[in-house]
């Protein structure tokens, strides 16, 4: 009888901690769609000041303005270095950060 209650007491525990690690997997991705013709370089200083001040000291190596068709402001790409890689970071129209 114990060991059908250990039995027990080990498959729920191993059925909440499998599902407690589920749960902290899960992400949501924000994407943009944008062509090359809405996409123009600039320079890093036209950034937003929100979004110069959330990349902080990393090397900025590229910044571009992303618009729409009818040719408004949709984002915000930037290309940084941190001295080991380059990453490129998306940024919404107001110069917040797109996780």
């Amino acid at each position: 009888m114990k060991k059908l209650f250990l039995i027990a007491g080990f498959s729920i525990a191993s059925m909440a901690i499998y599902a407690n690690v589920n749960t902290e997997m899960t992400t949501n991705n924000v994407f943009i769609e944008v062509d090359d013709k809405g996409k123009v370089e600039i320079k890093p200083e036209e950034l937003p000041k929100n979004t110069l001040a959330a990349l902080g000291e990393v090397k900025i190596e590229k910044a571009f303005r992303l618009s729409d068709a009818e040719g408004n402001v949709s984002g915000y790409e930037v290309v940084v270095n941190d001295g080991q890689s380059s990453k490129t970071i998306l940024f919404d129209k107001s110069g917040n950060a797109l996780k």
